[in-house]
């Protein structure tokens, strides 16, 4: 097996981007491989969270003006309330969550105002609703919200001011358009996201294996270091920036 040897700010920005907890309800990455049987995660949004139990059970508490909490109110909580079973994980956005079924089916509720929900309306929603089937993985921002297809595609929804979609435009989206394929490692900030594909991470390793067997022809040592190829959103297109 070859050793692949990074610099550290970059081994701590791919840290950073996998850590599941988010900060007010803005960041999170997901990657999008299965989670393991035992796995049970917790999202935070802007003043909503959500807890998974590991039987599968979604509960929630917080602000619900919206209806994020996806109880079928409008009444914020202070305790846990039971929302849906049959879950697999779930992401919380400024004032929207999404739910993952375990068959792959994404629901979500809360605020809509941006199309955010993906259900093709800008109406808020109490009780989760179903968007979209065949998927692996949810992230929400702010005020948008990506889906992640089992074959990778990636779908964005909702607002779009700062080209946070991806899409090439500057336009809100209610209901979800493809934007990129063969996706790894995503991640939403509150006007952003991030994405990582898996061609690259291939692509380095290839490479990666290439420069260590060239560096060990030459020197007889296993000096090497690469650089992670990732893509961000500028208004409108996604960019290398390193």
């Amino acid at each position: 097996m070859t050793e692949c040897c990074i610099p550290k700010w970059i081994a701590c920005l791919i840290a950073l981007a996998c850590w599941r907890p988010k900060l007010s309800g803005l960041v999170i990455a997901e990657r999008v491989d299965e989670y393991p049987p035992d796995h049970s995660p917790a999202a935070a949004g802007g003043y909503h969270s959500i807890f998974m139990s590991q039987e599968g059970l979604a509960h929630s508490t917080g602000l619900n003006d919206d209806g994020q909490l996806g109880d079928g109110s409008f009444i914020s909580r202070s305790t846990v309330q039971s929302v849906m079973s049959g879950i697999q994980t779930a992401a919380a956005g400024g004032f929207h969550s999404v739910f993952l079924s375990v068959g792959g089916v994404a629901h979500a509720c809360g605020q809509n105002t941006h199309g955010q929900l993906g259900d093709g309306t800008t109406v808020n929603r109490a009780i989760p609703v179903r968007v979209m089937s065949g998927v692996k993985a949810v992230v929400a921002g702010r005020f948008h919200t990506w889906f992640v297809k089992n074959d990778g595609d990636a779908y964005a929804v909702g607002l779009n001011n700062h080209g946070q979609l991806g899409d090439g435009t500057r336009v809100s989206r209610s209901n979800p358009v493809r934007v990129m394929s063969d996706v790894f490692l995503i991640s939403a900030g509150s006007h952003h996201t991030i994405l990582l594909q898996m061609a690259l991470l291939m692509q380095l390793d290839r490479t990666q294996s290439d420069n260590l067997a060239t560096t060990q022809q030459k020197t007889g040592t296993l000096q090497s270091q690469s650089c992670l190829e990732f893509k961000w959103w500028r208004p409108g297109r996604p960019i290398r920036f390193f």
